[in-house]
């Protein structure tokens, strides 16, 4: 269960947003949810008993599937914008592959400066390849030296385009929270 759920006091504004969602739930005919019957059947089916649910997921451009959709290579579900999508994808290609541990906290993850400057260090002693997307918000608590000593081994991007990353084979870990994280 994500932090602002189980402990609304964490992020209150995210939290009343999310449960101003549900303000007028009672005129909705239908649920959609990013899911899939057969992945979630007994979350869909207790759900199901409080309100209707239409699953419709996942949510993966045709491109990735079985390329019946022509050109249908985005889901356009961004909260961010990359500023150059191929940083990512020109830095990943010069890795062997299994070798990139991929990190990312998500949108709503606020680790303390403490917790941030030693995931730096790990990530930079670990002597592994890394693509480690850190926020703005973010940025200030990392190490001020770390960025100078990483640049042959790792790569510090604001927002990642997932599935256009994903879809490679030099990943080696995922290191990365679902529920706040995850931008299908």
């Amino acid at each position: 269960m994500p932090s602002f759920i189980y402990d609304p006091g964490q992020y209150p504004a995210y939290f009343d947003m999310v449960l101003n969602q549900f303000s007028n739930a009672d005129k909705a005919h239908f649920f959609l949810v990013n899911t899939f019957y057969n992945l979630e059947r007994e979350a869909v089916d207790s759900m199901s008993k409080f309100c209707p649910l239409l699953t419709i997921g996942p949510t993966v451009p045709s491109f990735y599937l079985d390329n019946r959709v022509q050109n249908d290579k985005d889901n356009d579900l961004n909260l961010y914008k990359l500023l150059d999508p191929s940083i990512c994808t020109n830095w990943l290609n010069t890795k062997p592959e299994r070798s990139v541990v991929y990190v990312s906290f998500g949108s709503m993850a606020c680790l303390s400066n403490e917790q941030m400057e030693e995931l730096a260090w790990g990530l930079k002693q670990s002597n592994f390849y890394f693509l480690w997307v850190v926020r703005a918000s973010e940025e200030p608590k990392l190490p001020k030296q770390f960025i100078g000593e990483i640049a042959d081994k790792g790569l510090l991007v604001k927002w990642s385009l997932n599935w256009k990353c994903f879809l490679t084979k030099l990943w080696g870990v995922f290191f990365f929270s679902w529920w706040v994280e995850f931008k299908y």
